[in-house]
């Protein structure tokens, strides 16, 4: 009894052994680690491969919004200092304007201060400064070398006069001798637009004769063109005077 025990024994452990190697070898058998293992590697590296895909292509997006704010930064920056230059410019327009506006109405109130003081003494109407109560106007003009000189400036001089005579009805040129801008049109003129520029045209190429004496265009302007009732205006333009006393003549006019 005795002597059989160990041999049991060691069978018995012989069983266990052998039972536990079986497991083992099921266990290799049912699952397949080294094919588990290389699956595993893999899925890893394609994940990795597509994180690192992401993170590449959100930074090539993050990089392009970086560029667009940048652009329109810029942008918004131009476009302030173009409106800025905008109002400035609005502004300095406006100013103009307003300065514009208050010379003129300066301008205004000194021409209605000089008209009550006109008005006054019973004359309706002024023209560069000087009292104007006639709608009927004679220009002698000076047609010496002297004023052909300046003759654009006198043709301006005249041309202005015509325009701004105010209430005019009638109006004639008349060399200081006397020879009338048209001869074959003694008459009173229309101041009618073309009427003046074709007078002003005529008068660019006048050659008249002149002595610097205004006496003879003044007193054939008197006999020719005035008559009772009307309102007759004579103005001289001219640069010198050749005769010694002015007054006795006009004078003798009166």
């Amino acid at each position: 009894m005795n002597d059989r025990w160990p041999i049991a024994s060691i069978i018995s452990f012989l069983d266990v052994i052998a039972c536990a190697f079986g497991a083992i070898v099921l266990l290799v058998l049912i699952l397949p680690v080294g094919e588990n293992d290389g699956r595993g590697e893999s899925y890893s590296l394609t994940v990795v491969d597509e994180l690192t895909r992401k993170i590449t292509n959100l930074t090539e997006r993050v990089r392009e919004r970086q560029l667009e704010f940048a652009s329109l930064q810029a942008m918004i920056v131009r476009v302030s200092e173009d409106n800025v230059q905008s109002m400035i410019s609005a502004i300095e327009s406006q100013l103009s304007l307003k300065r514009e506006r208050v010379l003129k109405e300066r301008g205004l109130l000194k021409d209605q201060a000089f008209n009550s003081i006109v008005e006054e003494k019973g004359l309706p109407s002024h023209l560069y400064g000087i009292p104007v109560d006639s709608d009927h106007l004679v220009l002698v003009v000076d047609t010496s070398g002297s004023m052909k000189m300046i003759w654009p400036r006198v043709n301006r001089v005249i041309r202005d006069v015509l325009t701004n005579y105010p209430e005019l009805i009638g109006f004639q040129i008349v060399s200081d001798q006397g020879e009338f801008l048209v001869q074959s049109d003694q008459r009173w003129l229309l101041p009618r637009d073309w009427q003046i520029q074709s007078a002003l045209e005529k008068l660019e190429s006048w050659n008249a004769y002149s002595n610097s004496s205004p006496v003879e265009g003044i007193e054939v302007a008197v006999s020719t063109l005035f008559s009772p009732g009307i309102n007759m205006a004579l103005f001289v333009v001219g640069d010198d005077y050749t005769g010694t006393d002015f007054d006795s003549f006009l004078s003798k006019i009166d």
